[in-house]
């Protein structure tokens, strides 16, 4: 007797798929992002991310690559940075544990001396 594929089959393959961090980041820009320039930005950003959460790329170069202004990058990533999980678009140890504080609400003056 053959075994017909079912809808119970197609939900396990869909379980089965592992999601990566650029697909998460990428499904909170989708519903946080709607001007479709920053939303470009963001796609750009999401790319340069390495696979611990860590931004690749300074702004100024991402700026040039893209032919943007540095202050548009600089804003694009100020809100990606307020993204799951938190710390994610750091580019060093300080700010992302700066970015995770924050989230703690744990963010006073003597912290942000330490979190450079």
């Amino acid at each position: 007797m053959e075994r017909k594929h079912t809808d119970f089959d197609n939900l396990f393959n869909i379980v089965s798929w592992s999601m990566t961090l650029q697909d998460h980041l990428r499904e909170q820009l989708n519903f946080e992002v709607t001007d479709q320039t920053d939303y470009m930005i963001g796609l750009h950003l999401i790319d340069l991310v390495n696979e611990e959460g860590y931004l690749t790329e300074e702004v100024d170069a991402v700026a040039a690559q893209l032919g943007c202004k540095q202050t548009q990058i600089a804003l694009v990533l100020s809100r990606l940075q307020h993204f799951d999980p938190p710390g994610v678009f750091d580019r060093n140890l300080g700010e992302c544990l700066k970015l995770q504080i924050r989230v703690l609400d744990w963010l006073n003056p003597a912290i942000k001396l330490f979190a450079r």
